[in-house]
């Protein structure tokens, strides 16, 4: 009977003991969360107020920069308004309207200049492919001859090859355009349907046909 009594003790005593480790298991784990929460809090919080400065720089560069940019097309705001405001609706209107057609003007000139630049741009990497194309070994090579063939033909079978060109395409766009403001400033007038020829100033009938 006191045999039955002591292992009921015993027992009872490592209950205890159990009940208190796993109680004391899930406040560790109770106060792992809380940190793991309040770490997440605080790195949300910084990642919030970091990204509010960089919007405020950015507003305040943006800022600045159209301040610069109404000073240098209009000089003083201040002096623009004051002046706007002792002019007419009528006169307010015809200066806008002027401006409209300023405006929509540069805007076809340069969609025109797109354009061309564009084919020249086009017409650059043409050239840099073809010359990309061409053999690598096309360095001083010389002509070979046949036996009992003439010069002449031999030459035809076998032309004379040089060396590979690397040019830069920045070079290409600068001589293009170099090109076109000859053509431009002496040559015909001349738009994206001209015939070469003519644009060229051949103008024969053998080279216009």
């Amino acid at each position: 009977m006191a045999s039955t009594s002591s292992r009921a003790l015993a027992t009872s005593s490592n209950n205890g003991g159990s009940s208190d480790e796993d109680g004391n298991l899930g406040e560790d784990d109770t106060q792992k969360k809380k940190e793991r929460r309040r770490q997440q809090v605080r790195y949300a919080s910084r990642r919030r107020r970091k990204k509010q400065k960089d919007e405020e720089s950015f507003l305040r560069d943006r800022i600045a920069e159209l301040k610069e940019q109404i000073r240098i097309i209009g000089g003083d705001l201040t002096e623009q308004c004051s002046q706007m405001a002792g002019m007419s609706e009528q006169a307010l209107t015809e200066a806008y309207e002027k401006q409209m057609v300023t405006v929509q003007t540069l805007r076809k000139d340069n969609n025109k200049l797109k354009e061309q630049l564009l084919q020249h741009e086009n017409f650059a990497r043409m050239i840099q492919y073809g010359l990309n194309a061409l053999p690598s070994d096309c360095r001083d090579v010389d002509r070979k001859k046949i036996a009992g063939v003439p010069m002449w033909i031999s030459d035809q079978m076998n032309p004379l090859k040089g060396p590979t060109l690397v040019v830069d395409l920045n070079l290409c766009h600068e001589a293009v355009r170099h090109a076109y403001n000859e053509l431009k400033t002496f040559g015909p007038t001349v738009n994206s349907k001209t015939n070469v020829c003519y644009a060229m100033g051949w103008k024969t009938e053998l080279w216009a046909a």
